[in-house]
């Protein structure tokens, strides 16, 4: 499994929707690149994590968002910019239904434990 990369509001409806009907969940990443910001650093820090974790959670679906590239995406998902990596997740056409921020991994495998 790989992430796909968002980047549009109609890949992310899409995204959401193909997770109705118990279809595989999907985990999305909003996250920064090359921003200059100091926020930057631990979200591309996430990226082999996230990346990884593509490839063992088979029964997921991993999404990412590069929010400086896609502020309209992050706005209709309610990101709080403050608070970066984000990561939710969507299931049954719906969310997001669970939510981890910041830059800890912790929060992230808990999260993930929890699907």
């Amino acid at each position: 499994m790989t992430v796909t990369n968002i980047t549009s509001l109609v890949e992310f409806t899409t995204a959401i929707e193909a997770t109705a009907g118990g279809k595989e969940p999907a985990v999305i990443c909003f996250t920064l690149e090359n921003s200059g910001n100091p926020q930057n650093d631990s979200c591309e820090a996430v990226y082999p994590l996230f990346d990884e974790l593509s490839g063992q959670k088979t029964s997921l679906k991993f999404y990412k968002v590069i929010i400086n590239q896609h502020p309209d995406v992050s706005q209709k998902a309610g990101v709080d910019t403050m608070l970066l990596p984000a990561y939710k997740v969507y299931k049954d056409g719906k969310g997001p239904v669970k939510v981890a921020q910041g830059p800890n991994p912790k929060d992230f495998f808990d999260l993930l434990a929890e699907i």
